[in-house]
């Protein structure tokens, strides 16, 4: 398991805060990985490799937040 930080940015009165969420990536066991997000549990996603995985899971945090 491999834990990575993702971020989001928003403005906020024209200044922009960065939020950080924790991404757990975890290899699957038929291959590839699955992507969970300690701070928002019903956001999980997956990817054939890691890179594939990660946009995933930048997809999937923008779409749940």
């Amino acid at each position: 398991m491999k834990s990575v930080y993702s971020q989001l940015c928003q403005w906020n009165g024209g200044i922009m805060n960065k939020l950080f969420y924790p991404a757990l990536f975890h290899e699957a066991e038929e291959g590839g990985f699955w992507v969970s997000f300690p701070d928002i549990p019903e956001c999980v996603t997956q990817g054939e490799d890691m890179q594939q995985a990660y946009e995933m899971a930048v997809e999937a945090l923008g779409l749940s937040l």
